[in-house]
């Protein structure tokens, strides 16, 4: 086994179970490691966080935590692969998403999650934009939803492009959940951003390498 911070060979046990490296005096737990590869691939195989809980043997607690912060490694990456190819930015447009439970209903301004769609090489990058909330100081919210239909920020080459296949994949990804909150709702879009962006190995490898599981074979 070697050493997941330095990769150095010589490790040694200790007697809380943990391990630590001879060279850089950091510890750590080959056991947890395994449950947390375990729970990385139940990510990106679509398991529910309930149902990966049973599987890994882990609180539901721990894996939700787990699960977050992938979502949040995604989002980081996405972020500096983006930067790398911002100049190649084709196309893109606005989108204002709200859930299908609640369409129809009076007073739903508040609940609409508005980002920005951005297509470069046929990857998809989203930003998330201000609130539709702040045009209701200045008309009344019945109007808003028009206002928002005629001010869309938009640059589209053809009607049905990458940005549209993604919305469509997207609804169908939130779709199930029960309920995603505002404050999560944009590393939600970042991990259907990643699901569509790359495949099923290629998100393993990435994923893999994001969370420090270079050496697979380290934790037999």
């Amino acid at each position: 086994m070697k050493c997941i911070y330095c990769q150095h060979h010589h490790i040694y046990l200790l007697a809380d179970g943990l391990h630590k490296c001879s060279r850089c005096k950091r510890k750590f737990s080959p056991a947890k490691l395994k449950r947390e590869k375990r729970l990385l691939e139940c990510f990106c195989q679509e398991i529910p966080i309930t149902q990966a809980s049973r599987l890994c043997n882990v609180h539901y607690v721990t894996a939700r935590s787990y699960y977050l912060k992938l979502r949040r490694s995604i989002a980081a990456y996405a972020d500096g692969v983006y930067n790398q190819h911002l100049h190649l930015v084709s196309e893109f447009d606005e989108y204002f998403y709200l859930p299908k439970s609640i369409r129809g209903n009076h007073d739903t301004v508040s609940k609409i999650e508005n980002f920005l769609t951005l297509c470069f090489e046929e990857k998809i990058y989203n930003i998330m934009m201000p609130s539709p909330m702040r045009y209701t100081n200045v008309m009344d919210e019945t109007l808003v939803g028009k206002f928002l239909r005629y001010h869309k920020v938009a640059k589209l080459q053809k009607s049905v492009n990458s940005i549209t296949a993604f919305w469509d994949f997207f609804e169908t990804f939130i779709s199930k959940f029960r309920g995603v909150s505002h404050n999560e709702f944009y590393y939600y879009l970042k991990e259907a951003e990643f699901l569509f962006n790359y495949t099923k190995d290629e998100q393993l490898r990435i994923l893999n390498e994001l969370m420090g599981f270079h050496h697979s074979s380290d934790l037999a």
